[in-house]
């Protein structure tokens, strides 16, 4: 269903979610101003579930630290993903881009990252994403947990 304007909190209890980059920048990044709500969702929602990110995903956050905080922001991020148990990292292939591209013509909305996020989601059958991106309120089968 689609929702604009509530926060959904989850209880860690679901399965099989996807995180945005958004949540994990401000996790990683003090001056955002998601920070401290970063802080108190992340841990929450990946604790004893696996939980997905894409391969894109970690390189929109990864780059982002460098820029904006530092190399060493930006090394342990992409570790903490990389190692985390509980984070399975989907990697794209050609026809996932090819796909990622149709989505993101039809959701003008969504950045080229969103869109991929929303094909994988589609493809994997996953309803809800942890973002403070309110550009998933766009795509009606997506709850946006925030």
């Amino acid at each position: 269903m689609h929702r604009q304007g509530k926060n959904k909190r989850s209880s860690g209890a679901r399965f099989n979610n996807m995180i945005d980059s958004t949540v994990l920048i401000a996790h990683a990044y003090v001056r955002d101003e998601n920070y401290e709500r970063a802080l108190e969702l992340l841990p929450l929602f990946i604790k004893d579930k696996k939980r997905h990110v894409t391969d894109y995903c970690i390189l929109e956050t990864t780059n982002f630290l460098l820029r904006k905080a530092s190399f060493k922001d930006a090394r342990n991020a992409l570790d903490t993903l990389t190692n985390a148990k509980q984070i399975e990292v989907i990697y794209n292939d050609e026809l996932s881009f090819r796909t990622t591209r149709k989505i993101f013509e039809e959701h003008p909305g969504l950045s080229f990252v969103d869109a991929n996020m929303v094909f994988h989601m589609q493809r994997l059958g996953l309803k809800e994403i942890l973002s403070f991106n309110a550009g998933f309120n766009r795509v009606k089968e997506i709850k946006r947990i925030h």
